[in-house]
This record gives structure tokens, sequence and C-alpha cells, in this order.
């Protein structure tokens, strides 16, 4: 790590610990502990540990993690294009901050999962995590029924995996896109959108 850290620093952990970066580009990683993780200045990858932890991406374009199951974390993006990925975490929080911000949902193993936009929240089978200045969506899912329900704004949703098994996506008011991969579109998944077959094969992106 650049900045004002020897080579050979060490720091200890407790029940809380606080990691402040530097004005580069860092790699943070947390522990299983509570912890306060910040980026500072720079471009910076941020992983969460097992605790409840506090991330703050700080300036820069940022990527933040949060693993499994991790609840009760709270992420904050600040300035630039921040990066967010979440996997079943009940009870966390998602900010974005300014510019054009991506919330990246993963779940394996849900029925069911909303991401309802208008009210800021991605709600799986046991969790529920809340989100505010997010504008892209990305989701990877294996199973189960996913429902976007969009906002008045300009709302865009990628789906990165071959499910979930049915996919309802409501756009609302504005310019709203949906990306599938030529996997979803072309196999035995199903796809209701509101629209007309024409709308959809003119709006639709494939990648």
């Amino acid at each position: 790590m650049d900045g004002p850290f020897r080579n050979d620093q060490n720091f200890g952990f407790n029940e809380l610990a606080s990691l402040l970066s530097t004005t580069e580009n860092d790699l943070i990683e947390g522990n299983d502990a509570n912890e306060t993780l910040s980026g500072g200045l720079g471009h910076d990858d941020i992983f969460g540990g097992g605790g409840m932890d506090t991330i703050y991406g700080g300036d820069g374009d940022d990527e933040i993690y949060v693993f499994y199951g991790q609840d009760g974390v709270q992420l904050f993006g600040g300035a630039g294009a921040d990066f967010f990925i979440v996997s079943r975490n009940d009870n966390s929080s998602v900010f974005g901050g300014s510019d054009s911000d991506r919330l990246f949902v993963v779940d394996a193993i849900s029925d069911n999962i909303v991401i309802d936009v208008a009210n800021n929240a991605v709600i799986g089978d046991g969790y529920s995590t809340s989100f505010d200045g997010i504008e892209r969506f990305d989701a990877y899912l294996e199973q189960g029924d996913l429902t976007f329900l969009g906002s008045d704004g300009d709302d865009r949703l990628r789906l990165r995996s071959d499910g979930p098994d049915f996919l309802t996506f409501i756009g609302g008011d504005g310019t709203d896109q949906l990306e599938l991969n030529r996997i979803n579109a072309n196999g035995a998944d199903n796809v209701g959108l509101g629209v007309t077959r024409a709308e959809f094969e003119a709006e639709v992106r494939l990648f």
C-alpha cells in the first residue's frame, strides 16, 4: 500500500477497527471484526470482512465488495462512479453518492428477488438491502423469479446469468434499459415486460 504506512507495519484489530487509506489506488481487505474502512482518494478496491462493516469509498471510482450473508453493513460510495457488489446482506444499506453508481446483486438461492428502485430496496428470501443514489443495476441469479420495479427516472438493469426462471421488468417513466445476454434471450426463460414483441425486439439490448 502506498502512502504513510511502512512495509513492516502491523495493525491489531479487536471488536472495532478503523483503517484509512492513502491518496493512491488502494486495495483494502477487512477481517471478521466490525470495521470502518475508508478508501480516501484514488480508485480503490475495498473488501468487507465477516463483521458489521462501515465502508467509505471516498473520491474516485471505487469498487466495494461485501461477503455472502454479511449483515448489517453500511456502504458509502462518495464522489466518483462507484461499483457495489452485495450478496444476500440483510439489514444493510448502500449509498451511491454523486456521479453514476452501480449496484450488482448476487443471489444464487432465493426463489423470489425484487429490485424496487422506487422504494430503494433489494428484497430476497430472508433479507433486505436498502439503497440510495444508484443509477444502474446488475443481477446474477441462478434460479427463482426476478422482479425489477423501476422509478420515474432512467433505469437500467443488466442480467449477467442464465437465471432467473422468470423476469418481470417494469421500467416506469423515463428511458429505461434492459440488457440480456443471448443465453437469456434464446433459452427457455420467460420475460414479462408489459410491451409488445416488436417493442421488445427494438428496445432490448443483447450482449
